[in-house]
């Protein structure tokens, strides 16, 4: 696995139910049980030709890193005994392995926050960017102002410096990539939108880079304290944050999905309530239990094989992503073109509301059911023709310029058997000569192909080209991915229907939002087991059909194992 890192503050108890209520009926109509499998072993190799480009360097060479954040808690408790009850409990490491220079929230800081300023470490804002952005009249002069300012600012100063980048509003993972940083991390948690959107830009610009990357979390205008001195003043509270829940399914979604580490924001405090215990420990929190609970689980299950994404979306190099569900404007200054709005739409479509976390509260939004699976990555303009000959299908999205030397990459990984996916107002750059309607025209190229789409046939691509590219499928709504290891499939599904929480009050469940799972089994190779491996949970499995139930923030497992 690569770094990623994953850092959050919630508050809640965990959500569990008996085994008997998350089986499906047996009168549940039957599933056909399609071709017939054979006796042979699943191979990754199959699945995912080089590894060790969507691998990457690691952050540390013991595995996954649940890092618990030190700090906080020197005002209230002791730090001694904080790090020693880390380890009493074995739930991660009290000691960072990040970089000491740290470029936190660059994206929200550049946009907003004036010279002479301070930001939240308490540094002075010298920003050049906003000093001269009246002047600035192009994308590109934009986004180098942006980028003299990180390196100025935080102090990095040559390419042999290690820093950290860390962003959360803003999706400008690749900006750092390209510009040397050393680690790539996202924020999520606050008030900041979907954390699956984040994935799949950390986890692309760390392949595409080949940088370890990171996510970290924390609370906003509440967080979750269980101190009595209230350390965070007004803001404490046992009730206040984000839902414990969400804590869970965020972070074990970032294990599942790559990340080669977690950050427990704030989390020698947080993790842990004043009491102390007959070990001279302080008493594990339901938050810290979360944490425990993760890394426990990814020492037992260590190999849980590489996260399958099978589909990259290739960016406009200048895109500077915006924050918000309208009035958008690419690096705090430009409004979205055509193009910006294609790749807008574009997420929307594989992940409903993630724009609007700010303007829905309550947590909707932050983590979201989908009928397509998280099993994209995004990489920018320019990425090289090895990195795109690992995936099965490349969109071009945005409004894309593309050089010679991008255009004869992208003809030549279609002629060797990729599938090149291009809107109608980008076909002319590749010098397309398709057939077929308007909605839908294919170019052969050799052993590929090149797909132009009408806007409209958005979701007939994203069938074909995403969806019925995985192993499985699954019927209805909920979040799921695939991740493929020799001799196994593991399979991650969340619903994130039917919790929420409002900073300062305790989580509801709506219990109207369970879901009742039916997975089918695509793979050539025979099904040895199933077995779940979160909570340890039965699941009806006949021939190619897998079946069962989840509550409202449910979190399942599944190890299919072949022969």
């Amino acid at each position: 696995m690569k770094f990623k890192y994953l850092s959050l503050c919630l508050c809640l108890s965990l959500f569990a139910c008996s085994d008997d209520e998350n089986i499906l009926p047996e009168e549940k109509p039957a599933v056909p049980q399609g071709e017939p499998m054979e006796d042979t072993p699943i191979v990754q190799k199959d699945y995912i030709s080089n590894s060790s480009l969507w691998m990457g360097p690691s952050l540390a060479n013991d595995g996954f890193v649940v890092e618990v954040e030190m700090g906080a808690e020197s005002s209230a408790r002791s730090t001694e005994r904080t790090k020693k009850s880390i380890e009493h409990y074995n739930m991660g490491v009290h000691q960072s392995p990040l970089p000491e220079i740290k470029a936190a929230e660059w994206g929200y800081t550049v946009l907003n926050l004036p010279t002479g300023q301070t930001d939240g470490a308490g540094r002075v804002i010298d920003n050049i960017y906003l000093d001269n952005k009246a002047s600035i009249n192009d994308r590109k002069t934009a986004l180098e102002t942006i980028m003299r300012f990180v390196k100025k600012q935080y102090r990095v100063e040559d390419s042999s410096t290690p820093w950290y980048s860390m962003n959360g509003h803003y999706c400008w993972h690749h900006y750092a990539g390209a510009s040397g940083a050393t680690v790539l991390a996202s924020e999520i948690g606050e008030n900041i939108h979907g954390y699956q959107l984040h994935i799949a830009m950390n986890r692309g610009a760390a392949r595409q880079y080949s940088k370890p990357w990171v996510i970290s979390s924390w609370h906003g205008a509440s967080i979750l304290d269980y101190s009595k001195s209230k350390i965070w003043k007004e803001y404490s509270g046992p009730k206040h944050g984000h839902s414990i829940n969400l804590v869970e399914r965020s972070m074990l979604m970032s294990y599942m999905a790559g990340a080669d580490g977690v950050v427990a924001e704030g989390g020698g405090a947080i993790c842990f309530y004043d009491d102390i215990t007959a070990d001279d420990c302080y008493k594990l929190s339901p938050y810290g239990k979360v944490f425990q609970k993760l890394y426990q689980f990814s020492k037992t299950h260590s190999n849980v094989g590489i996260t399958y994404t099978p589909f990259a979306v290739l960016l406009d190099q200048f895109h500077g992503m915006d924050r918000q569900p309208a009035g958008q404007q690419v690096f705090g200054k430009f409004g979205y073109n055509q193009g910006d709005m294609e790749t807008f739409n574009l997420i929307e479509t594989l992940w409903p509301q993630t724009f609007s976390v700010e303007k829905n509260g309550n947590e909707i939004g932050s983590m979201v059911n989908s009928k397509y699976p998280d099993a994209v990555d995004f990489l920018l303009q320019g990425a090289s023709l090895n990195m795109l000959k690992t995936y099965k299908a490349v969109m071009l999205s945005g409004d894309i310029t593309l050089t010679p030397a991008q255009i004869a990459d992208l003809r030549s990984y279609a002629a060797d058997g990729g599938v090149v996916l291009a809107s109608n107002r980008h076909l002319d750059q590749l010098a397309f000569n398709g057939t077929g309607d308007t909605a839908i025209r294919e170019e052969k190229v050799d052993k590929g192909k090149i797909v132009g789409f009408d806007p409209s046939a958005l979701k007939d691509i994203l069938d074909k080209y995403l969806r019925k590219m995985l192993p499985i499928e699954v019927e209805g709504d909920i979040e799921y991915f695939v991740n493929v290891a020799d001799g196994a499939f593991y399979v991650t599904l969340i619903n994130n229907d039917g919790v929420m929480k409002a900073p300062k009050t305790p989580v509801q469940f709506d219990s109207s939002k369970r879901k009742d799972i039916v997975i089918h089994y695509k793979a050539k190779n025979t099904i040895q087991s199933v077995d779940e491996l979160w909570n340890s949970r039965k699941v009806h499995v006949e021939g190619r059909t897998i079946k069962f139930r989840m509550l409202p923030g449910d979190c399942y497992i599944l190890k299919i194992a072949s022969v």
